[in-house]
């Protein structure tokens, strides 16, 4: 099954995590798995983390929340550390 993001926005909802609202390009309801990937200028991996299992309503919108998920990768170790003016890019890809 292919599904796209069609937009994802986010407000600071505390130094843990951000708060992330998407849309996926489907007309499927269930449940999805997405990677977030923070890149700096040189396109090198500040934080990457792992979202399993999202929830996908009739609306084919969703809720998470970045820094809550399983890291797996990047320069920094907990996301509180995250220095964001080096943040260039954000990417995020299906499982």
């Amino acid at each position: 099954m292919f599904i796209s993001f069609f937009s994802t926005f986010g407000q600071i909802s505390s130094f843990d995590g951000i708060n992330i609202q998407g849309q996926f390009k489907s007309n499927e309801t269930g449940e999805e798995g997405v990677i977030f990937v923070l890149l700096d200028l040189d396109r090198d991996t500040i934080w990457s983390e792992r979202h399993e299992d999202i929830v996908i309503n009739e609306l084919n919108t969703f809720d998470i929340v970045l820094g809550s998920g399983f890291r797996f990768g990047g320069s920094v170790d907990n996301f509180k550390d995250i220095n964001w003016e080096f943040v260039d890019a954000v990417e995020l890809d299906l499982l």
